[in-house]
């Protein structure tokens, strides 16, 4: 088990709000302290990042093991559990989270001494595939005028192996999670265009 130490305190000096009564010599002193201010906090936030980060790894491996633990009792009894986890306790986390930090994990895990240092949760979850990556404006045809509205759909859709078979069975039960909705859509858009 990791020990987290809490962030270092802050001494800001406070805000002065009528900034119109400093003089010219007054200013300096100022600068720095605010800038000082704005430094430390930034590094705190960049620490409280890195340490969140952490506890959803940790989290991840927890889930992990009660995943492991809960399938030795049978095929299919850790979703069971998990759904029961979720309704009984208002704290525990959801259950797509719980698949984030599954996959978030084992990506990481995957990299061993080899993973880059991320700087956040959404920076982790990019590189495992969890979530799309960003992309600008000018890639999505921002800039480009003559380019219809935004569409009505964007579907990306990569597999790291494409017979299901292959899958573990947490990647094919949060892709049949994930791929209902786009069933259904599909039936919904055949259904109205056998009607036009």
């Amino acid at each position: 088990m990791t020990t987290e130490s809490a962030p270092a305190q802050v001494q800001l000096s406070p805000v002065i709000v009528n900034v119109q009564t400093l003089g010219l010599d007054d200013l300096p002193a100022c600068i720095i302290d605010a800038n000082r201010g704005a430094e430390q906090l930034r590094d705190m936030a960049i620490g409280a990042g890195r340490l969140a980060l952490e506890r959803a790894i940790y989290c991840g491996t927890l889930i992990a093991r009660a995943r492991d633990l809960a399938e030795l009792h049978g095929r299919g009894q850790f979703t069971a559990w998990l759904e029961l986890q979720v309704e009984s306790h208002d704290d525990f986390p959801s259950i797509a989270t719980c698949w984030r930090y599954l996959k978030a994990t084992r990506y990481k895990e995957t990299l061993g001494n080899g993973c880059p240092d991320f700087a956040s949760i959404q920076e982790l979850y990019i590189a495992a595939g969890i979530l799309p990556p960003k992309e600008s404006a000018d890639s999505e045809g921002g800039s480009n005028s003559s380019r219809r509205e935004a569409p009505m759909f964007r579907l990306k859709f990569e597999l790291a192996a494409p017979n299901p078979a292959q899958w573990q069975s947490i990647d094919r039960r949060e892709f049949l999670q994930k791929a209902k909705p786009v069933v259904d859509l599909y039936e919904a858009c055949k259904a109205a265009e056998a009607e036009s």
